[in-house]
């Protein structure tokens, strides 16, 4: 009987079962504070396996890395290439950003602390993502941004100082959490999630605002 199906599934499931334990370990530790043995004995196998499969922690971390980049990207730059009216688009990208950093806030700081120290890994990493998908849906919210100035809709405005806008009002806030909402003396706040959910309606009018001709 042949069993290289049964033996390539249990390959799977064993390179499967270590790249979630390093996913944890490392969202947990970061590069500097987590070990091989670590995420071995968190995925329950032998160092010499974990090697097999990634040949090293900084291979391994990488690959966590890039992973945990692409799907927080993918969640919210997917709706700026959508085919619908802009300020229905900001609405939606404001919310699904927010909602993508808050349901998941643990790996939204390690993407920040980390890809903060592999600058020059990072361009090579990404770098088809970058040029096949993400740019791509970048250039169209670009595009219908400049149309919408060009027909009068909106006020002149910088396409990618707009996005800027809208990515530092949702993630700023968020990423100082706790120190950001303590500044707030007038006000007991017991749930900064639902807090921070709540203000997207302040961010979406924000922007609206300063793209609106009668505002």
């Amino acid at each position: 009987m042949d069993d290289s199906g049964s033996s390539s599934l249990d390959n799977l499931q064993t390179e499967e079962k270590i790249f979630l334990a390093a996913r944890k370990v490392f969202i947990q530790k970061g590069f500097e504070g987590a070990s091989t043995a670590d995420i071995a004995k968190e995925a329950g196998v032998n160092k010499a396996l974990l090697n097999y499969y990634y040949r090293s922690k900084e291979n391994l971390f990488l690959k966590v890395l890039h992973k945990c980049v692409v799907e927080l990207w993918e969640k919210s730059f997917s709706i700026l290439a959508q085919p619908i009216d802009l300020f229905e688009k900001i609405k939606l990208f404001v919310n699904q950003t927010t909602e993508t950093y808050l349901s998941d806030y643990q790996t939204l700081n390690f993407i920040l602390y980390e890809t903060s120290k592999w600058d020059n890994k990072m361009i090579d990493m990404f770098k088809d993502e970058l040029e096949n998908k993400f740019l791509p849906e970048l250039d169209l919210f670009y595009k219908q941004v400049e149309e919408e100035i060009q027909k009068g809709t909106i006020k002149p405005v910088d396409p990618f100082s707009l996005l800027l806008d809208i990515i530092s009002l949702v993630l700023l806030p968020i990423t100082h959490g706790q120190i950001i909402i303590r500044l707030n003396t007038y006000q007991n706040i017991t749930d900064h999630y639902t807090f921070l959910r709540n203000r997207t309606n302040n961010i979406i009018n924000t922007i609206l605002c300063q793209l609106k001709q009668d505002c």
